[in-house]
């Protein structure tokens, strides 16, 4: 993903208002919107995915982090993101500071649409 293979300067974005249940579309990404998930108390992170039928996964997921103005994987690597449980965790460990978006595949964030 990324900006051609270029580290990505991180900077605060415009909080934009989302709930869970949110369809989202991004400007870079036209296989269609991604549905919020969760959101982390002070807003700053939010867990979206949408339906993949993969061999290895039935979602493909994004994180958002406004207060570095990025979207993308996480730098964790084995957190899930297909049962509520499951994003919860996630969430928590976006939330204790465990886990960030990933500096190698994030893109800046391109929020082009958001609906109910």
């Amino acid at each position: 993903m990324g900006d051609y293979g270029m580290r990505l300067t991180r900077e605060p974005a415009e909080r934009v208002e989302l709930a869970v249940g949110n369809h989202v579309r991004f400007i870079r990404d036209h296989d269609g919107p991604f549905e919020v998930r969760a959101i982390s108390s002070d807003g700053r992170w939010v867990i979206l995915t949408r339906p993949y039928d993969g061999p290895e996964a039935s979602v493909i997921y994004t994180v958002l982090d406004f207060d570095s103005g990025v979207r993308g994987p996480d730098n964790y690597g084995s957190l899930g993101y297909e049962t509520d449980e499951q994003i919860a965790e996630a969430l928590a460990r976006f939330e204790a500071g465990d886990a960030e978006v990933s500096v190698r595949h994030d893109v800046y964030l391109d929020i082009a649409e958001v609906t109910s």
